[in-house]
């Protein structure tokens, strides 16, 4: 892990280059964040959301994805379209996770 700490513009591009992200305040409770980017045609089978699967199939069996950032949460689950609070934005403390601490 680094001890390396950074800006939110920082972390977003090194989500952007497929690492995770964190806050040095969220070590503890196995807290990050990915980036999850999009599709361009996603097959209606692939959505979760019966309307979205609905919306895909009924104009041509795909749907634009747009990409969104995601966040694994403390108690294990992963919450899609996560967004910065304004601290999160300002905050200079922002570290890569590495790949031993999944």
């Amino acid at each position: 892990m680094t001890t390396d700490r950074y800006s939110f513009g920082w972390a977003l591009k090194n989500l952007q280059y497929g690492s995770r992200v964190r806050r040095a305040e969220w070590r503890d409770n196995d807290v990050w964040l990915a980036y999850s980017p999009g599709a361009d045609a996603l097959p209606a089978a692939g959505f979760w959301a019966g309307p979205n699967r609905d919306y895909a199939a009924a104009t041509g069996g795909t749907a634009r994805v747009q990409p969104c950032i995601t966040q694994k949460r403390k108690d294990g689950s992963i919450m899609m379209g996560w967004t910065p609070t304004t601290a999160e934005l300002f905050a200079l403390d922002w570290e890569v996770v590495s790949d031993d601490h999944a």
